[in-house]
């Protein structure tokens, strides 16, 4: 996919995100007693004003560990996914969690898929899987694995992420500290979403 090409697919993703309604209402950064003043700031600042995070008793709790279910909602608000797929193939999402519709909306549209019957809602998502979702979910073409050998800790991505690893370092919305990706390591939540910022030049 061109550059160009890519850049109105990514604003028409986020006018729908935009305009159609999602099922957490726009806030602003005032609104939580612990929103950061750093890097990730202008991110979580979007985020939050367009109703694709939302806190928790006031607390927007940028340093927590995202869950794999709240990957979830934030790609189904931020594609305005009306539609589910049915989950009675897994064995471990109850029909009465908060994340059931996300879950079924996300497995729809292929940003998530279980593994063994499992779509493992509850757990931490790790940066590769992050990464993995966000290719996916922009349809960046997996590239040439090569690009990944720069970082010290490259052997550590599974082979089923590895393509989309490298399509994100190429195209340029990963970067590594200090020479590595740490790919097996948790998110946080303001992590996420500086990465979605450069998707969105922000």
């Amino acid at each position: 996919m061109g550059k160009e090409h890519q850049k109105r697919v990514l604003a028409a993703l986020m006018a729908a995100s935009i305009a159609i309604p999602t099922p957490v209402l726009a806030a602003s950064p005032g609104d939580f007693s612990d929103f950061p003043n750093n890097w990730a700031t202008n991110a979580l600042s979007y985020a939050v004003s367009n109703g694709l995070l939302s806190g928790d008793n006031g607390k927007i709790r940028a340093n927590d560990t995202l869950k794999r279910a709240e990957m979830a909602a934030i790609f189904n608000r931020l594609a305005g996914a009306v539609k589910g797929a049915s989950l009675t193939g897994y064995t471990d999402v109850p029909a009465t969690a908060w994340y059931y519709d996300d879950m079924a909306k996300a497995v729809q549209m292929g940003t998530f898929a279980g593994d063994g019957g499992m779509l493992r809602p509850e757990a931490p998502i790790t940066r590769q899987e992050v990464f993995a979702v966000l290719a996916r979910f922009y349809c960046l073409n997996p590239s040439n694995t090569d690009v990944l050998q720069q970082y010290a800790d490259n052997s550590q991505i599974a082979p089923w992420a590895k393509g989309a690893v490298a399509a994100m370092v190429q195209a340029g919305y990963i970067h590594g500290n200090e020479g590595k990706l740490s790919p097996l390591a948790p998110i946080t939540r303001q992590e996420v979403f500086a990465v979605l910022a450069r998707f969105y030049c922000l």
